[in-house]
């Protein structure tokens, strides 16, 4: 073994110096010891890529669209572990702001002098116009923290000293759901290596039902999600549709699309008649095609009829204005500094915070999501920054609201020389900025152990080093076979 991994470090092309934190080689120019505890119990060095192998990866591995990177980033299971408490408790942290808010009339953090009244009302509304904090009180009546449950990811990368950083949060719709448990099983197939992995929403879905037998899930329970399904004989609108759908019928669970719930439709009606208790909505209740199919469906919840696994609003957790007092909440409500600290975020209340701002900044609207409102200065031209700063101010809340000096629809954020896995000696890669996401399933208040996945984005000008809606998501996950967790792109854009 110590041969094969002293061929693969001849064969590597070496990079001079990078500012960049490299998730393979350290700086005296050896594999990291993750790396090499891998290639031990796989007897598979990461580098340099097998061609064949390479060619079946990079085709249709999973019958679909979906490539998978035959590089593997590695990941200890010191940093693994790290991550994956990190991320529980920052779901902590946020459940407490939300039960704060919702039962306690936000009493604790206004208390403390982190958020007004006002912040908290314009976060809410900065995420959706449905978000009224007394009509989301009104729907969480009788309710308590017992009831909270949400799907979790944070998105995190390494910066240039090594160290991990939370950029965002992100709570409800996330992606790879249904991508996870596939991705990593036709890797390994395709290696020849054993080792099956059940989907984490499998697994979070069966502590959810835990309650209901198992030969009842199929009356009381249902799937919520926007896209299409087979199920209804609608045409997925991606891939991952698919392996919900596959997933739907391997717990004889039906899929309803928000679009279906018409206020006169059967399906409604079996949402409001009680037939369905328990709602796996991967899509937002929000998302219902009228305000009476919502209302419906939000007074069903009140009387207790439903139980959701993204309870009704909980994802304004996932605002972007929430990230400059995070770290300082986890501290007020769970009495500890946090283990993954949040990235130096600001509000920007109007372009006036961006006078003599012009580089080493992103800047972010606070309730975009998959890279969308996403703006490095550092890449804009002048007019560009002038045109971001025009935007900025169009977008700018009341004057009431600015008054409290309450969050405004943008934030910057500094930003971070992300971490990367390096290219191979034969060109044939191109060098791939890495961030993570603890995908975390809150269950009735209790966050479950996350299974870690995450994007890459190629390193390429004019596409964004933190997020990026032409990405790579990233798998990781701990095989069997070895104590090492590893992530497993898949690529969903520019092509190699």
């Amino acid at each position: 073994m110590k041969c094969l991994i002293a061929l693969a470090l001849a064969l590597f092309n070496f990079a001079p110096a990078h500012a960049q934190f490299n998730e393979a080689i350290d700086d005296q120019g050896e594999f990291r010891a993750s790396f090499v505890e891998y290639a031990k119990s796989t007897q598979r060095p990461p580098y340099p890529v097998d061609p064949r192998e390479a060619t079946r990866l990079l085709g249709m591995p999973m019958g679909d669209a979906i490539k998978i990177l035959p590089i593997p980033s590695v990941l200890s299971v010191d940093e693994y572990g790290l991550i994956q408490r990190g991320a529980q408790l920052r779901a902590r942290t946020l459940l407490a702001f939300f039960a704060d808010v919702i039962f306690n009339n936000s009493a604790k953090v206004t208390a403390s002098g982190l958020l007004t009244h006002a912040q908290i009302h314009a976060i809410a509304q900065n995420e959706s116009v449905s978000y009224n904090i007394e009509f989301l009180r009104k729907v969480w009546v009788g309710r308590s923290e017992k009831d909270l449950s949400m799907i979790y990811g944070p998105d995190i990368v390494r910066n240039t000293e090594g160290r991990f950083r939370v950029i965002e949060d992100n709570v409800g719709q996330i992606g790879g759901v249904g991508d996870i448990a596939a991705t990593h099983n036709a890797f390994f197939s395709l290696q020849g290596t054993a080792g099956e992995l059940n989907p984490p929403l499998l697994q979070a879905i069966e502590v959810f039902l835990k309650d209901i037998p198992r030969n009842d899930w199929s009356k009381r329970a249902v799937i919520l999600y926007r896209g299409g399904t087979k199920l209804e004989g609608v045409k997925p609108v991606d891939d991952e549709d698919n392996r919900l759908d596959d997933l739907a019928k391997k717990l004889g669970i039906e899929i309803i699309t928000p679009s279906s719930l018409q206020p006169e439709s059967e399906q409604l009606k079996r949402f409001i008649a009680g037939e369905f208790t328990k709602v796996i909505n991967i899509a937002s209740v929000f998302d219902l095609p009228t305000f009476t199919s919502i209302q419906k469906v939000l007074d069903a919840f009140t009387a207790r009829k439903l139980d959701f696994m993204n309870g009704p609003g909980m994802d304004i957790l996932g605002n972007k204005g929430l990230l400059p007092v995070m770290d300082k909440l986890t501290e007020l409500y769970l009495v500890q500094p946090p283990l993954l600290e949040t990235q130096t975020s600001e509000w920007v209340l109007s372009s006036a915070d961006l006078k003599d701002l012009n580089s080493g900044w992103v800047i972010k609207k606070s309730d975009g999501n998959q890279g969308n409102q996403v703006f490095i200065l550092d890449d804009l031209t002048s007019q560009g920054r002038d045109n971001l700063r025009r935007h900025i101010d169009d977008w700018a809340i009341s004057e009431t609201i600015k008054n409290n000096h309450a969050p405004a629809v943008f934030i910057k954020q500094k930003l971070i020389d992300v971490s990367y896995l390096p290219a191979e000696a034969t060109k044939t890669w191109i060098n791939f900025n890495v961030d993570f996401r603890p995908h975390t399933f809150v269950i009735a208040g209790e966050p479950l152990k996350p299974a870690i996945w995450g994007r890459a984005s190629p390193k390429i000008p004019g596409v964004l080093n933190n997020v990026s809606q032409s990405a790579m998501e990233l798998i990781v996950t701990t095989p069997s076979h070895c104590e090492r967790s590893l992530m497993l792109p898949k690529i969903t854009g520019p092509k190699l």
